[in-house]
């Protein structure tokens, strides 16, 4: 189903068009039909008188723009309109009949090429689309925004996760550490209690332990399992 586009139902009183024209006639023509629907038209006589009011002010929705005019002519504010403000559409509106003209503006990023003399139903159909396109393209940007945003986000907590189950995983490894070497102490202090309390075999557990270690050693075991078998009761 084709969309049927209601400029009278569409515009806002927010949505400021600015028009460069060196033509007084045609930018005054140009302004009343967007003013009649309710946009807000603001008129630059050339390229140069243009730049500065795009730069003063970012609520600009869409530039209409001759193309041959005294001094900078319209593909050369194309070129800095899409270089400096990506997101503002612009509209070619000429009387220059030259399809090779006509594509060199679009290849350059114009959204699309009016020409003159055109009626008032054509401009209005161009500044509708001009404008959900741009409309379109915003949320697109805002979406993307969100989702890396969101992608950060998460990242910064999984990171933050890794760091704290790394944290935890030491602290595991420190507990497990001290718990042996505290089971080492007591088995020590166990043994040397046994060979004082027996002179004649005072030194056995000890001897018993090196003697078993170096086996096990010789045979190659871990130290997992030697380590196990150096707890054992001599």
């Amino acid at each position: 189903m084709q969309l049927k586009l209601v400029p009278e139902k569409m515009s806002k009183s927010s949505d400021r068009i600015l028009i460069v024209d060196d033509e007084e006639a045609i930018r005054r023509t140009l302004a009343a039909s967007l003013e009649a629907v309710g946009y807000v038209a603001a008129e630059a006589p050339s390229v140069e008188t243009a730049i500065p009011m795009l730069d003063a002010d970012d609520s600009w929705v869409l530039v209409l723009t001759d193309l041959l005019m005294p001094g900078s002519n319209g593909l050369a504010l194309l070129e800095y309109v899409k270089r400096n403000h990506p997101y503002l559409p612009i509209v070619m509106v000429t009387g220059v009949h030259d399809i090779s003209v006509a594509l060199e503006a679009i290849r350059l990023g114009a959204y699309d090429y009016l020409l003159k003399p055109f009626q008032r139903e054509q401009l209005l159909a161009v500044v509708a689309r001009a404008l959900e396109k741009r409309r379109l393209e915003l949320e697109n940007l805002s979406y993307r925004n969100e989702l890396e945003s969101l992608v950060r986000a998460r990242t910064d907590l999984l990171a933050n996760a890794m760091s704290d189950l790394k944290r935890a995983l030491a602290d595991r490894e420190r507990a497990i550490t001290d718990l042996e070497r505290s089971y080492d102490i007591t088995l020590e202090a166990l043994g040397n209690a046994l060979d004082l309390k027996d002179a004649e075999t005072e030194g056995h557990s000890k001897r018993v332990t090196a003697f078993t270690m170096a086996i096990s050693h010789e045979l190659g075991l871990s130290d997992e399992r030697r380590k196990v078998i150096r707890r054992l009761p001599a």
